[in-house]
């Protein structure tokens, strides 16, 4: 596949801790990128992936699809305004976003991947790009701060809930919470999505 010049992009879902290495091996055959969320398992990792599509100028995305529902995008131009039209809320103070399951109802305890730490298991791997994704679509600047408190499964070693806050400049912040509930200055919007 990595040798066919007709395939232009390359989808990546494969198991967390391979990522870096599949990521890695795409980029040198020159094929452009949707990487599944997590992006990498470490800032390091991210950061050289980065760089490496820069570098040899070839795309490279996280798949996180849910920002491009129309939906999604109507609600981020209600909060943020558009080219046609300004933002209903006003500035946007407080996120509250949260993406949960019980885990044991779907993966078997302690054998699943999900408990996995060495092929990238935990909750901040599979759940938490979710509410943080919905959180930033709500700012237009990068977090000035962060703070994060969770528990490990101590059979396993991996994180099994989390909590954040997420500071944006000048104002706002985020707080995981039941679902994104925006008060802003002049009303409020709530979104809601599908948990499967």
């Amino acid at each position: 596949m990595l040798t066919n010049p007709d395939i232009d992009i390359v989808y990546i879902g494969n198991v967390h801790s391979f990522r870096r290495q599949t990521v890695t091996k795409c980029l040198m055959a020159n094929k452009n990128l949707l990487v599944e969320k997590p992006f990498a398992c470490s800032l390091a990792d991210g950061e050289y992936l980065i760089s490496l599509a820069k570098e040899r100028n070839l795309f490279i995305m996280e798949g996180m699809w849910t920002r491009f529902f129309p939906a999604v995008q109507k609600a981020r131009d209600l909060m943020m305004g558009s080219a046609s039209q300004e933002s209903v809320l006003g500035e946007i103070s407080k996120v509250y976003s949260d993406f949960n399951f019980y885990a044991p109802d779907n993966e078997e305890y302690p054998t699943s991947f999900f408990y996995n730490r060495k092929l990238g298991g935990g909750a901040s791997f599979l759940v938490a790009p979710y509410p943080i994704a919905a959180a930033t679509l709500c700012f237009k600047n990068p977090p000035e701060s962060i703070k994060v408190v969770g528990q490990k499964d101590e059979a396993t070693g991996v994180d099994i809930q989390g909590a954040m806050i997420i500071s944006f400049p000048p104002t706002g912040t985020t707080h995981d919470g039941k679902c994104p509930k925006l008060p802003g200055y002049v009303g409020h919007l709530i979104i809601g999505y599908l948990v499967m």
